[in-house]
C-alpha cells in the first residue's frame, strides 16, 4: 500500500509540473533598442516621446498594433523599450509585419523594418 501511495504522489507531482509547462506562455514582450539623431545627423539626448507602429505591408497596409511610450530617456543617440509594455503586443508572427516609429511627433521613419519569427522564402510576398 505504502509502494502505491509513492507512485501516485509522484505521479501527482509529475502531472503538475507538465501541466505549468503546457500552460505556460512566451511572453508578449520584445526588447527594442535604436539610435536616434535629429536632422544634422547628431546623437539626440533628452527624455522623447516615441510612438511605435506595426504595419502588414512595407510601405502601405493596415496599422495591426501601435504603442506610445513616453519619457523615453536617451543618451548619446541610444535607446532601449519592451515593446507590449504598453500595448498588448497580441499578433501571432505567423506572417511579417513591418515597424516603424515616430520621435516626439516629428514624423514617421522611413523605410518601415521588416520584422518576422522565422526566415521567409524567397517566393513569398512583402
Amino acid at each position: 500500500m505504502r509502494r502505491n501511495f509513492s507512485n501516485v504522489g509522484a505521479l501527482t507531482i509529475l502531472s503538475f509540473l507538465i501541466l505549468n509547462f503546457a500552460l505556460a506562455e512566451i511572453p508578449h514582450l520584445i526588447q527594442y533598442q535604436g539610435k536616434a539623431t535629429d536632422k544634422a545627423g547628431s546623437p539626440a539626448t533628452g527624455d522623447h516621446t516615441i510612438e511605435f507602429r506595426l504595419y502588414d505591408h512595407v510601405s502601405s497596409g493596415s496599422r495591426v498594433w501601435s504603442e506610445t511610450h513616453t519619457a523615453v530617456p536617451i543618451y548619446n543617440g541610444l535607446f532601449f523599450v519592451l515593446l507590449g509594455g504598453v500595448t498588448p503586443l497580441d499578433l501571432a508572427f505567423k506572417k511579417p509585419y513591418w515597424l516603424s516609429l515616430e520621435i516626439d511627433s516629428d514624423g514617421e521613419f522611413t523605410p518601415r523594418q521588416l520584422w518576422s519569427s522565422s526566415k521567409l522564402g524567397e517566393s513569398e510576398e512583402y
